[in-house]
């Protein structure tokens, strides 16, 4: 992991205009995740089982926000969805792109590489989704 002492000062400056120009969406993610954990589900629920857009889950090995059963969840997800990956950064912590930046690269580039279908062509092959009953009215009037 790399010590804050470490980082150079242009990257620290970033990170914390970035979070004092999104603080509301951070804290209320935080509340969403807070939530969740304490129902015992993950913000999307069964929704991540039928996600159709390639996704990559990224976390450290030392990440210590990363409890066993979210790993465990993330697993079950990829296990149950193929649009899904989860990749574990031997070593890192919370931050895997600042403690190796090379390893996340190769991942992501890996994943980019391998998946046979972009996102855009995943949600063209998704089922179709029943019109609401207010388009449905629209549509008849």
């Amino acid at each position: 992991m790399v010590h804050p002492e470490r980082l150079a000062d242009a990257l620290l400056d970033v990170d914390v205009a970035h979070t004092r120009r999104n603080r509301d969406s951070i804290l209320s993610v935080i509340r969403c995740v807070c939530a969740g954990l304490r129902s015992q589900r993950l913000i999307l629920g069964d929704r991540w089982l039928r996600l159709r857009v390639p996704t990559l889950f990224v976390y450290g090995e030392r990440d210590t926000f990363m409890g066993s059963k979210v790993e465990k969840a993330w697993k079950t997800i990829a296990a149950g969805n193929p649009n899904v990956q989860v990749v574990r950064i031997p070593g890192a912590g919370h931050l895997p792109w600042i403690d190796d930046p090379e390893r996340v690269v190769a991942e992501m580039e890996r994943f980019l590489a391998t998946e046979p279908r972009s996102g855009v062509e995943a949600a063209a092959q998704s089922p179709q989704r029943s019109p609401s009953p207010a388009a449905k009215a629209n549509a008849s009037a």
